[in-house]
């Protein structure tokens, strides 16, 4: 089970119970991923792909069913490209045969989408800023975030926003529904935002949240703030 790019194996924690039914699991830090050290030289697909077969080697597994999210189904399709004969079967979430475009046109679609990729988070904020909104943005899903729930709940508290917005990281998506379960009847509008979850909005609605947001959502985000202070309806928000 191959993780995504900035990640580690916990984010696999919710499948190891229903997985682990007769099943061992590999659980892996891809290099240069926490509890795995960079390797010296240039660190690229390719070398990620190596190096696990030469895990795969070191624990006897001769042939194993990879699940790769994000980054980690890139290093599940190199794994299939140098070793065909050990991937009984591969399942590919969120990823991406080659970063190379096609050609010009893809190369600028390309181009926008790793542009929002880096920004799309801090063009909301000053999407929000520039209609004179303020904004406050708290860093939870980081790795070494040092509060816990409670602080996240009265920081909230103190602020009194009439919406708050939860990004969707992968390995932060079952801490942001014990966060909503802390948060209703307190917030006005809870939101969800996923533009890189493996996570089905039905889900977010159902765990507490009251909108799901697709994509990179400045212009939707825009729309919720005329919602929440009583110019647009809900419904008629994209």
């Amino acid at each position: 089970m191959l993780h995504g790019l900035g990640s580690s194996a916990e984010d696999w924690a919710p499948q190891l119970g229903p997985l682990g039914v007769g099943h061992r699991l590999v659980l892996v830090d891809l290099p240069g991923h926490w509890r795995s050290a960079h390797p010296r030289g240039r660190l690229t697909v390719p070398a990620m792909g190596q190096r696990l077969e030469a895990l795969l080697d070191r624990l006897g597994e001769p042939s194993v069913h990879v699940v790769g999210l994000s980054l980690g189904g890139c290093v599940g399709l190199e794994l299939v490209l140098q070793a065909p004969g050990r991937v009984r079967s591969l399942t590919l979430v969120n990823a991406f045969a080659r970063l190379s475009p096609p050609d010009a046109a893809g190369g600028l679609r390309m181009l926008a989408r790793l542009v929002l990729l880096g920004t799309a988070p801090m063009s909301i904020v000053a999407a929000l800023v520039a209609r004179g909104c303020e904004v406050r943005v708290l860093d939870c899903a980081a790795r070494h975030f040092e509060h816990d729930v409670d602080w996240i709940v009265a920081e909230i508290g103190r602020f009194a926003p009439p919406m708050v917005g939860v990004g969707l990281f992968t390995r932060w998506v079952w801490h942001a529904y014990r966060l909503v379960d802390a948060l209703r009847g307190s917030v006005p509008l809870l939101v969800a935002g996923r533009a890189h979850a493996t996570v089905r909005a039905e889900e977010t609605l159902a765990r507490g949240f009251d909108v799901a947001v697709e994509g990179e959502a400045e212009e939707t985000i825009a729309g919720l703030v005329d919602h929440v202070e009583g110019r647009a309806a809900l419904a008629a928000i994209p």
